[in-house]
């Protein structure tokens, strides 16, 4: 199988409204969805993720209590500290939010850990139930970045391996058929406590940087005009003090890399 690297959703009106309509059914039942309910200690409470144009998915591992209550991806703690590292990426919270798809593994609150600490890990059960949902949001996003966050969302990417190794690098992975960006980043939450290290902050300085560097790629840019400029000249002076160059063909460059020719009387800037 050949595997392309994609740029990710198309742009245009049409584009962007049959995914909006489509993510809003997926969403519905999503929200519908009792797989767990037995197994949670509030029952089934989908999270359900907001943006209806997204360019980027952002992954997690499970929603906290925070998140089950209002039905909102990050309202907590984790999420003001990972607000905080997108702030630096270029993408303040409501920017952030509308450009990444915010999915998790999991997509309803697991329940505190055991040991008093933070939100139990999802069983594999659990996980395997919530997979179809991920599957399926990466099939309708096709996003141009994925970033993930802590052991649990970086697994389903990228091979095993120290999250030491992985973060502050963009790794590129399988998804349907495409090459996608994959930037791991620690979880935000910091019940690992991997953060406590110096290094471990250098490498997040590291991968928040790369992360600025993949929005700017993957966001939209607006269309400029392309300006004429007379080939072989010094600037507007020299165009009005030599009428006899009038003939010369215009070349501009556009963003999109398009060139473009044309014959006038007499240039104008």
């Amino acid at each position: 199988m050949i595997l392309a690297v994609d740029q990710g959703t198309s742009g245009g009106t049409g584009a962007s409204s049959t995914l909006a309509a489509r993510l809003d059914a997926h969403c519905a039942a999503l929200a519908a969805c009792r797989r767990c309910a037995a197994e949670l200690p509030r029952g089934a409470l989908p999270v359900i993720p907001e943006s209806r144009a997204p360019r980027a998915m952002l992954i997690g591992q499970a929603p906290g209590p925070t998140e089950a209550t209002v039905r909102r991806p990050f309202q907590g703690r984790a999420g003001k500290t990972l607000f905080r590292w997108l702030a630096r990426a270029g993408l303040d919270e409501a920017a952030a939010r509308e450009f990444f798809w915010i999915a998790a593994v999991t997509r309803c609150y697991p329940g505190p850990h055991a040991g008093g600490r933070g939100d139990r890990l999802p069983t594999a059960g659990e996980r395997a139930r919530c997979a179809p949902w991920l599957e399926a949001e990466l099939a309708l996003v096709r996003p141009a970045l994925v970033v993930t966050l802590g052991r649990l969302a970086t697994d389903r990417f990228l091979p095993p391996a120290p999250l030491a190794a992985l973060v502050g690098r963009v790794h590129g992975a399988a998804v349907g058929g495409r090459v996608v960006p994959v930037l791991p980043l620690p979880h935000p939450s910091g019940a690992s406590g991997w953060l406590n290290e110096p290094a471990h902050r250098a490498l997040l300085d590291r991968a928040l940087d790369a992360l600025a560097r993949e929005v700017r790629r993957a966001r939209p840019q607006p269309a400029r005009r392309c300006r004429g400029v007379r080939a072989g000249s010094r600037g507007p002076e020299r165009a009005r003090t030599a009428p006899n160059a009038a003939t010369r063909v215009l070349v501009a460059s556009c963003e999109q890399k398009r060139r473009c020719a044309r014959d006038v009387e007499s240039p104008k800037y």
